[in-house]
């Protein structure tokens, strides 16, 4: 996007495309592919896989394994579907089942069809460019909004709170000068509003969200990056003594222990920091 917004400023519009190289989004898909499949099986070479099962406590040393139909994992390795419930028991237990994009609860905005409502997980497989509204002004919506805009599109960042969140304890004029630079760039932001509701056009599937204020936004897309939710609810953690914090997310100590000490949660399902390399250090 940083290219592109380069080439645009300097070069002459006849040359453009001799230098952008477009599908933008196209050549991601090795990268994604290599992350979701091929850096992970060498990172599990030599263990033993289940896939298409989940898992649920049966104590603090057993688990149960359950059958999962209708489910497609990748393609990782040597991994085999379970046929049948089965026991497994541990010294040691790591739980890293990870977190889920969250999408507010606003009246129409969950059951937006048709692909229009994009998180993290869809993102990098729409080829801009397009109308997009981005639902909070935090780290990841604010990367990626400026990324999309240099990309081409039409990006609106929607915001409850007075300030974008750069990060805990950052001054006001920090966060003040960074809005400053993406309405440079393009970007619009929206901030304090609540929305009221979504709507989409039955035929050309756009979108429209209705403010508080009475204002209307009209978008082809919405990017949810209001961060993660847990996604523990179907491992019976109780029955191993794991406990939960008041947001769902699994409670460690400074060594990722749970409350039952041979029971470990690395990565994003201890809520500390919900970022992937966060994650794949722990």
């Amino acid at each position: 996007g940083e290219i592109m917004r380069h080439v645009k400023q300097h070069v002459p519009e006849e040359l453009w495309d001799q230098i952008i190289e477009e599908p933008v989004t196209e050549p991601l898909q090795d990268d994604l592919t290599e992350i979701a499949g091929r850096k992970m099986d060498k990172m599990l070479k030599g263990v033993e896989k289940r896939w298409n099962t989940r898992a649920e406590f049966v104590d603090a040393h057993t688990v149960r394994l359950i059958p999962v139909t209708g489910t497609h994992s990748p393609n990782l390795g040597n991994g085999e579907d379970t046929c049948a419930t089965e026991l497994v028991t541990a010294d040691k237990i790591f739980i890293g089942v990870g977190t889920a994009p969250f999408v507010p609860d606003c009246p129409g905005l969950r059951e937006i069809k048709h692909g229009r409502l994009l998180t993290n997980e869809e993102i990098f497989h729409v080829e801009p460019k397009f109308r997009v509204a981005v639902l909070c002004g935090g780290v990841i919506s604010m990367e990626l909004s400026e990324a999309l805009c240099s990309l081409g599109c039409e990006v609106t960042i929607i915001h409850r709170s007075p300030n974008l969140r750069v990060g805990n304890g950052v001054p006001k004029h920090v966060s003040d000068m960074i809005e400053a630079k993406l309405v440079e760039k393009g970007v619009r932001v929206i901030h304090p509003c609540t929305m009221e509701g979504w709507t989409q056009h039955p035929e050309t599937h756009a979108l429209t969200c209705t403010l508080a204020s009475g204002e209307i936004i009209d978008c082809d897309y919405v990017l949810s990056a209001c961060g993660r939710r847990p996604v523990n609810d179907t491992l019976n953690l109780s029955a191993a003594g794991v406990t939960t914090n008041a947001k769902g997310f699994i409670e460690v100590d400074k060594y990722l222990r749970t409350k039952t000490k041979n029971i470990f949660a690395p990565g994003d399902s201890n809520g500390h920091y919900l970022l992937s390399h966060a994650a794949m250090h722990q």
